[in-house]
């Protein structure tokens, strides 16, 4: 991909988040009183329309290799090279 392209579909993801990012700063203030699984889910909807739109604007693909556990809490290390575990975590 030609980088213009690149500059510009990265432009437009970041007016894109900077849109959306404020009214979900309010509402995650506004949920508060709420049950704090409704209020979880809400609030981390914010991550899963971030990672939506970078794959959908940016073309970021992401997978995952090896097993997860789902049988109870469990501590993830990542080596923190961006901000994109810490959403995707949240997925």
């Amino acid at each position: 991909m030609a980088p213009p392209v690149i500059a510009l579909r990265s432009t437009l993801f970041v007016l894109t988040a900077l849109v959306i990012t404020p009214p979900y700063a309010l509402l995650s203030w506004m949920v508060w009183p709420l049950p704090a699984k409704l209020r979880y889910r809400i609030v981390t909807s914010w991550s899963h329309l971030i990672v939506h739109l970078a794959r959908a604007i940016c073309g970021i693909r992401w997978q995952i290799r090896g097993t997860v556990p789902t049988d109870g809490p469990y501590i993830v290390l990542a080596k923190h090279q961006s901000a994109w575990e810490t959403l995707v975590f949240q997925l």
